[in-house]
């Protein structure tokens, strides 16, 4: 009989066959026929799987094919024990050496064909026990009786006898019994029983179960032991000396917060004191740790203005390492040197030192040193005397800074008797500000002098005064200049006295007649610039900034 299964309605046929029967030991060969049908084209990629489902385990597949490659997938009970043949049109798997384990499981042989559709068919196998048995199983034995109760049927009682062992511990036994109806043979099965087979652990497997990855100290190690006997033992672990054991509960040792002391060899051993297996697990344990950070110069160090230091940072680690220097936030160097050269008071400050372990970061360590820079007093201000005018009277503001470690004193002192006096006083860690405040009443200079421990150094402001008054008519006088100048400009230019070439600089002396031969009569309606001359007591913004209106008559003799 044929089966065929269909996944979609495209033209892809597939057909296996319903069972296959093999006997116990011998290969079995599950074949797998597909095709197109004939109004489609085969298409250019085919796609095979081989899948198994055991009774209650979940389905997994043994093999893949293409076009490119063929491939029995690894870590399954089939990898060592099956061969696909593919051909065109054609696969069939074939399972070596058939063992009672593989009695009523399903292979299931899987078509895809991209746009031409995809296809399953199911094989069950069917494993039949011979007189003889290779291996631990010696031989079947049956026992049937029979008897005929009073009511005139027959009773049938059927015993099977077995030598199992290992092998055997998957295995499904069930018993079916046929008889003969009229026209018709029917049959009953009994349900499936499993045989539970108790066997020594022969190979033991030990590995960590967490965390993943590389170890650092203060993790907390899990390690898991299995073995293949039946019930499963429990577990001996051990480390490097099996007459130590650890404290650990079945199949599962924790190691809290390890150092790098608990590194080693670790084992685990069934834990039967009758069982004479040898066998065991191992698993090897390398704890990486990180020091502490150590910088020379440690905590603070003293350096004076343009002097130089190297600050060195180290840790001992069980990995490479990698090392940063930070100051206020910023890298500013990277190795385990520092090199602070011509230092100056932007020098000052606190450095970081912080060293990672690359391929583990959780491993971080840090470390600092404070550097203070010692200096005479420099002034914040390159120029060594400021020159300045101010107008009589104006209250003048002047500032001083001065950098220095100690912190500087500034003092003023002042070469004429002034009003003044100090509004601002301030002192940082490297530098002192000061500001005075003074009425200008004649010419004076004013020294700012800051001095420390290690020197001093002084700034000068030279003030020279004006009146403001004089100034203003100096300003008056230029304006009525320049106006004056300006109208006779624009009347020679309007009488055509004043020629216009194309490079606009003709002379005005090419007319005839003698500049004396010109008479200007100007007459002023009003003149705002006198009578601010005149002592007008507006302020002197709104004496400039009025508009001069005039009327100049002009006559030519």
């Amino acid at each position: 009989l044929c089966t065929f299964f269909f996944l979609s309605l495209v033209p892809l046929e597939l057909s296996v066959q319903d069972s296959v029967e093999v006997l116990l030991g011998a290969p079995a060969l599950i074949p797998c026929h597909y095709g197109f049908g004939p109004s489609s084209q085969e298409p250019p990629f085919v796609m095979l799987q081989w899948f198994r489902s055991p009774g209650n385990s979940s389905r997994a597949r043994i093999f893949y094919g293409d076009s490119g490659q063929q491939l029995v997938d690894n870590n399954t009970e089939y990898s060592e024990r099956v061969e696909v043949i593919s051909e065109t049109n054609r696969s069939v798997l074939t399972i070596m050496d058939v063992r009672l384990s593989d009695h009523q499981r399903e292979f299931f042989c899987q078509v895809n064909g991209l746009a031409a559709g995809s296809a399953e068919g199911k094989t069950v196998l069917r494993v039949f026990g011979k007189e003889e048995f290779k291996g631990p199983i010696l031989r079947y034995f049956f026992l049937v009786l029979h008897w005929r109760s009073s009511s005139g049927l027959f009773t049938v009682q059927n015993t099977l006898l077995l030598r199992v062992q290992k092998e055997t511990r998957d295995a499904l036994f069930s018993c079916r019994v046929s008889f003969s109806v009229p026209g018709d043979v029917r049959s009953l099965e009994s349900s499936p029983v499993n045989v539970t087979v108790h066997y020594p652990t022969s190979m033991v497997e030990l590995w960590k179960e967490s965390p993943p990855g590389l170890l650092r100290e203060g993790d907390t190690v899990e390690l898991r032991c299995q073995g293949d006997g039946h019930p499963p033992p429990t577990f001996v672990f051990t480390r490097e000396q099996p007459d130590v054991p650890l404290d650990s509960r079945g199949d599962v040792l924790i190691l809290s917060s390890v150092s790098r002391k608990d590194s080693g060899l670790y084992q685990c051993r069934p834990g039967n004191p009758h069982s004479s297996s040898e066998a065991k697990g191992e698993v090897q344990l390398t704890v990486h740790y990180l020091d502490a950070a150590v910088v020379v110069p440690a905590e603070t160090e003293i350096m004076f203005r343009g002097e130089a230091l190297t600050a060195t940072c180290n840790a001992l680690s069980s990995l490479p390492t990698t090392t940063a220097w930070y100051k206020d936030g910023r890298i500013v160097g990277t190795g385990s040197s520092l090199l602070l050269q011509d230092a100056s008071y932007h020098t000052a400050g606190e450095y970081v030192c912080e060293v990672t372990v690359p391929v583990l970061p959780a491993l971080q360590t840090q470390s600092k040193v404070h550097i203070i820079v010692h200096g005479a007093p420099q002034m914040q201000s390159p120029e060594q005397e400021v020159r300045m005018e101010q107008p009589t009277g104006r209250v003048l503001n002047l500032s001083c800074e001065a950098q220095g470690s100690p912190p500087p004193t500034l003092s003023w002192s002042l070469s004429a008797a002034q009003s003044w006096e100090e509004v601002v006083s301030r002192s940082f860690s490297h530098s002192s500000l000061s500001v005075v405040s003074i009425r200008v009443s004649a010419d004076f200079s004013a020294v700012c002098n800051a001095s420390n421990d290690l020197g001093s150094e002084a700034r000068v402001f030279s003030i020279k005064s004006f009146l403001f008054g004089v100034f203003i008519v100096v300003i008056i006088l230029g304006l009525l200049l320049l106006a004056i100048l300006g109208s006779v400009i624009y009347f020679l230019h309007k009488k055509n006295r004043l020629p216009c070439g194309r490079s606009g600089k003709q002379s005005i002396t090419k007319e005839k007649g003698n500049a004396k031969d010109i008479v200007v009569e100007m007459k002023t309606e009003e003149s705002v610039l006198l009578k601010a001359v005149n002592g007008d007591k507006r302020a002197p913004t709104e004496q400039v900034q009025r508009p001069l209106r005039t009327r100049q008559e002009i006559h030519i003799l």
